[in-house]
């Protein structure tokens, strides 16, 4: 009889210590906004191992373009035909059983600017509503793993938190943060970082619009010498014509 008791007591233990290995994984997505596209960075980190296992063994379904491809997929689902990706790297780490994702993502249904006319500053719109990219990894044997990024990373960014993030060498960004709480074996968090320099105009629900400082070619294009250069330029070249046409010119006998 007192077996009995004592065997769920020894598996306890065992159960606690595979919660804490599923529970400890993560993932973050750190998304660097550029003025020509949006630089992604995907890392699971410490995975069980027979997820990180699967994925490794199983490339015809999980490599560097499997999710890249989903987010644009899912991108023109929602009409935004205009959208590709770059440089796709996917990097496995044994050690840590950690997957490191990377793409850019360009286009232009994914950012647009105009420019404020009275600062000649640039003002950026950004489409970020391939966060909401859901993407199953299933092979002949079964689902691998799930990414639900639109239970993780839906809320709206307006309720994003805002901070000062520091990537290192005194270059420290604004950005918007999330830091989720839906229920998953991950911990997901999430940035979207604004170019250096760049300052935070709004935050609506997919889109994010930030202020750019003001280029010293766009300066230049709008102020009122460079209209007058060209107009010189033009009489100069005009009289130079003049003269070597004069000098050309045989003088009649």
């Amino acid at each position: 009889m007192g077996y009995r008791f004592l065997l769920p007591v020894l598996l306890l233990p065992l159960l606690f210590l595979a919660m804490a290995e599923e529970a400890s994984a993560s993932l973050e997505v750190r998304a660097q906004i550029y003025p020509d596209g949006v630089s992604v960075e995907i890392e699971l980190a410490n995975l069980n191992a027979s997820i990180y296992e699967g994925l490794r063994a199983h490339a015809e379904v999980f490599n560097e373009t499997t999710v890249p491809m989903a987010v644009v997929e899912h991108l023109k689902e929602g009409g935004l035909e205009e959208v590709a990706f770059l440089q796709p790297s996917i990097v496995f780490n044994d050690t840590e059983r950690t997957v490191r994702m990377s793409f850019v993502l360009v286009g232009r249904d994914l950012m647009s600017f105009r420019f404020n006319t009275t600062s000649m500053t640039r003002i950026y719109e950004v489409n970020a509503s391939w966060r909401k990219t859901d993407i199953d990894v299933v092979c002949e044997e079964g689902r691998l793993i799930s990414l639900n990024f639109s239970s993780y990373f839906g809320a709206p960014l307006r309720d994003w938190e805002v901070v000062e993030l520091d990537l290192g060498g005194g270059d420290v960004r604004s950005a918007l943060l999330l830091n989720s709480t839906a229920e998953t074996l991950f911990d997901p968090l999430c940035y979207l970082i604004l170019p250096r320099g760049a300052k935070l105009l709004e935050a609506r629900e997919d889109t994010v619009v930030f202020e750019m400082p003001k280029d010293p070619l766009d300066a230049f294009m709008a102020s009122a010498i460079w209209p007058l250069l060209v107009v010189m330029a033009v009489v100069g070249l005009a009289i130079s014509y003049r003269k070597t046409s004069i000098r050309l010119v045989k003088p009649s006998r």
